[in-house]
């Protein structure tokens, strides 16, 4: 699944698609876990406080499997359901297209 989220200006791009061991991630999906394959998103919650996004990544030790899915992920701070974690794919600023144009628009471009 991919979420976009706009922070200071920039907006981010993550997914918690093809997740591996040494990924930057964050834990910023909040939910319940049904059973060990199986769970619901409550919401979701971007605070520096809860998650560390965006300066303090969680890297990923080791993806516990059961039959091959994943289901959990444990990280050097902490582990949670495999869905719960993010790593960023994009991160895009928004400039002005003609600052000399009589309506001003503006298109994101991709930085590093």
């Amino acid at each position: 699944m991919n979420v976009e989220h706009v922070h200071n200006g920039i907006r981010y791009t993550l997914s918690n698609d093809n997740l591996k061991v040494g990924d930057e991630v964050f834990p910023i999906a909040w939910g319940r876990r049904l059973d060990e394959t199986n769970w619901i998103l409550h919401n979701i919650d971007y605070r520096y406080e809860a998650s560390g996004f965006p300066n303090d990544p969680h890297i990923i030790k080791e993806i516990k499997k059961i039959k091959k899915i994943p289901y959990e992920i444990v990280t050097e701070k902490g582990y949670s359901h495999y869905k719960c974690y993010f790593k960023i794919i994009k991160k895009e600023i928004q400039i002005i297209e003609d600052e000399k144009a009589y309506f001003i628009s503006y298109k994101w471009i991709e930085i590093e």
